[in-house]
């Protein structure tokens, strides 16, 4: 992510069209890891609306992470997802729909990720 208030370093960019695309960023801010996963859902042939889901992961407690912090972070997702959403979705209207999440958690040590194309339902 460029031009943000954080600075953020790409962990994962991995999708294609019929599934959608998942882009995973990381930062340090004040001392602790901020983890931002964003998914864009997929469009399918009679709907062309585009969503997309925000899962924030903060290490550490509530109480470390102000307003302030996570208004920045919202914000900056919110320019990277403007200047990508082109690129995630066949037509390009503009985002119908994002919801967002947001976790604290203790330890933010190893985030891997596992699409569905690499698993079999039972």
């Amino acid at each position: 992510m460029n031009d943000m208030n954080f600075k953020w370093s790409k962990v994962n960019d991995r999708g294609q069209y019929e599934n959608g695309f998942v882009d995973m960023f990381e930062a340090i801010i004040n001392d602790k890891k901020a983890v931002a996963i964003i998914t864009y859902l997929p469009q399918f042939e009679d709907k062309k609306d585009q969503n997309a889901l925000l899962t924030v992961l903060l290490e550490g407690d509530k109480i470390n992470w102000t307003k302030g912090n996570i208004k920045n972070i919202f914000y900056d997702v919110e320019n990277e997802i403007k200047n990508k959403e082109n690129l995630k979705y066949r037509v390009f209207n503009s985002l119908d729909y994002m919801m967002t999440q947001v976790f604290y958690m203790s330890k933010l040590e190893r985030i891997e990720y596992l699409s569905s194309s690499e698993h079999n339902f039972l």
